[in-house]
């Protein structure tokens, strides 16, 4: 992936929160100010996007203490300045369409995700029409469907966004999820690395991926059939084809490398389907230590000439 103008680095949620400690004079942010700064002065001279992801606003939302939720706010709306970068399921369904037109031998008509992944739409685009707010905060809703919002209005989304009771669900959600990658967990680690990851497409291609393959056969006018028998008639071709989708690549191998390991946590979950997108389509990712080893060692920085780092002060060796 060649380097963009702007540079887009991408930061989880915890680095985030470190250059908010600074940029909230915290005792504990002093040593990330010069970044900081840094990075501020690029993002002002139109050299840097920092977007703001899904996975961003859940857990801002998500914060209880009504204060430290509205500083953190105030700070992701200042440095996003409303550039988003699309959850890995907006953009899936045109990843596995330039699939399909490249096993096709026509790369004439695929679709520059690359150009169009990180837009500046604001917060909304996550949420297109889907966006439903409780019922007290309807007249808010009204107010900014299909718009860009302002800091006051991205600090009022972002306290109603996700009331306790959900929180709750989700949280309950989260943790029958987990059940089930643990399962998986398990059962992978119990097979060869080769086998394990040929387990791991198989069961993605049957599961999530099916459904948007033959939305996308069916748009191109492409005989279902005659496909699957032609590029995905084995578990070789099946990873072949599941390879050239850059979000399914870096998550399921992010997925096997972090199942070899210790016992799964909730937040790998979501890390996992926010790091398949940022690293094909940022060219800095900034991430806990864990995911920065796993990265590296299926060497997906290299493929997706992304720099993978754990410590945002690093960041001053790429300006």
């Amino acid at each position: 992936m060649s380097i963009n103008n702007p540079k887009r680095i991408y930061f989880d949620q915890n680095k985030l929160i470190d250059l908010a400690k600074a940029f909230n004079k915290r005792a504990d942010g002093e040593k990330f100010q010069d970044t900081l700064e840094l990075v501020c002065k690029n993002i002002d001279e139109g050299k840097v996007i920092v977007p703001l992801s899904l996975l961003h606003v859940v857990e801002t939302a998500k914060v209880t203490d009504a204060g430290k939720k509205e500083r953190l706010s105030k700070f992701i709306y200042m440095l996003t300045k409303n550039f988003t970068i699309l959850p890995f399921f907006n953009i899936r369904e045109n990843e596995i369409y330039n699939s399909i037109l490249e096993n096709e031998n026509n790369s004439n008509d695929k679709i520059d995700i690359n150009r169009n992944i990180i837009e500046q739409k604001g917060i909304l685009s996550f949420f297109k029409s889907q966006l439903t707010l409780p019922e007290k905060f309807k007249d808010l809703e009204k107010e900014i469907i299909g718009k860009q919002l302002d800091e006051k209005s991205f600090i009022t989304f972002i306290k109603v966004a996700i009331p306790e009771n959900i929180s709750k669900e989700m949280t309950a959600e989260d943790e029958s999820m987990v059940s089930l990658f643990e399962a998986e967990r398990l059962k992978i680690k119990s097979l060869s690395k080769e086998e394990a990851y040929k387990h791991v497409v198989s069961d993605i291609l049957s599961g999530p991926l099916l459904p948007g393959l033959m939305t996308q056969l069916e748009s191109l006018k492409i005989d279902s059939k005659v496909f699957t028998d032609k590029f995905l008639n084995n578990k070789d071709t099946i990873i072949g084809f599941l390879n050239s989708i850059p979000s399914i690549e870096v998550f399921a191998k992010i997925l096997l490398a972090r199942d070899r390991g210790s016992k799964i946590h909730r937040n790998d979950i979501y890390d996992m389907e926010f790091l398949s997108t940022a690293v094909p389509y940022c060219d800095i990712v900034i991430t806990e230590r864990s995911w920065c080893h796993n990265l590296k060692q299926e060497k997906l920085d290299e493929k997706y000439n992304t720099a993978v780092l754990n410590d945002v002060n690093d960041l001053k060796n790429y300006f």
